[in-house]
């Protein structure tokens, strides 16, 4: 026997047709919803490329070393005063002893290779727990090379300063030790009076060994010493030095007779080039 179903009349037909509809209009605003959210992910995936690249072209066309933090920059900053109101202090009748300054830069220039740079650490060596630096710096004097030394001046009220250049005997200089004399130098006849000539040197700022070759050095100001060290005395320059300043000089060789060679460190050499500071106030 087969089973019938009643058709539903027009009023009940009428009345389910909105509910049939209502899925297939929420089905088609979900699909465009997600038509809509595709691209504008698109559009931010290529706003974001297209900044990035905006950003790396900028940065090849306009690349610019950062004016902060960099050795060139922080070098040209004062320094802090130390000593800020100690000339107000009165202060009883107190000598103080003159002191050496050795040099904060000790370099050579080869007019012979005007683009050579010299190491500003040249006994350097490595261990195994890393690298040592010895304090020792190479003086030399040639036909061709010269000695360009730098100095800061220290301490309050030590400003009267003599520079020093001090050559030791060659029987002082035994085989075993780290400063030498040259052997054209030590047993030369007679050199030329006044074959070394010390200059001073146009450098108001800290010189950078790493960028110091003959083409770029400072320009010479005025020579203040010519000397023999085989006779003179190691004292060949006095001059005001005001504290915290820079001070910075070219030793030069005037004759062959002349060629030095010698290292020296800060306090135990007997061959050495220096400031000696005086008491000021």
């Amino acid at each position: 026997m087969q089973n019938y179903r009643r058709l539903p009349s027009e009023e009940e037909a009428d009345s389910s047709f909105p509910e049939r509809l209502v899925p297939l209009e929420l089905e088609q605003e979900k699909s465009a919803l997600s038509r809509n959210l595709v691209w504008l992910v698109v559009a931010c995936a290529l706003c974001t490329v297209a900044n990035i690249a905006a950003t790396g072209i900028n940065m090849r066309l306009h690349a610019v070393e950062p004016k902060f933090g960099t050795p060139h920059t922080l070098k040209t900053i004062r320094r802090p005063n130390q000593f800020i109101g100690l000339d107000k202090v009165e202060r009883g009748q107190v000598t103080y002893t003159p002191f050496a300054n050795y040099p904060a830069l000790l370099t050579q220039v080869d007019a012979s290779n005007p683009n050579y740079v010299y190491s500003d650490d040249p006994l350097r060596w490595k261990t195994s727990r890393g690298s040592i630096s010895p304090d020792d710096r190479r003086v030399l004097l040639t036909a061709t090379v010269s000695t360009i030394a730098q100095f800061r001046i220290l301490d309050y009220g030590m400003e009267r300063c003599e520079l020093m250049v001090q050559v030791a005997a060659d029987q002082t200089l035994g085989p075993e030790s780290s400063m030498r004399l040259s052997e054209s130098f030590a047993n030369s006849s007679k050199p030329e009076p006044g074959c070394i000539s010390v200059w001073r040197l146009d450098a108001p700022e800290p010189l950078d060994p790493k960028r110091l070759w003959w083409r770029n050095k400072p320009t010479r100001i005025s020579q203040v010493a010519a000397f023999d060290p085989q006779v003179d005395p190691p004292s060949v320059y006095r001059f005001d030095c005001v504290q915290d300043s820079l001070h910075s000089f070219e030793i030069v060789a005037e004759d062959e007779s002349c060629y030095m060679e010698w290292w020296q460190d800060k306090g135990t050499s007997t061959s050495a080039i220096y400031l000696q500071q005086s008491m000021s106030v």
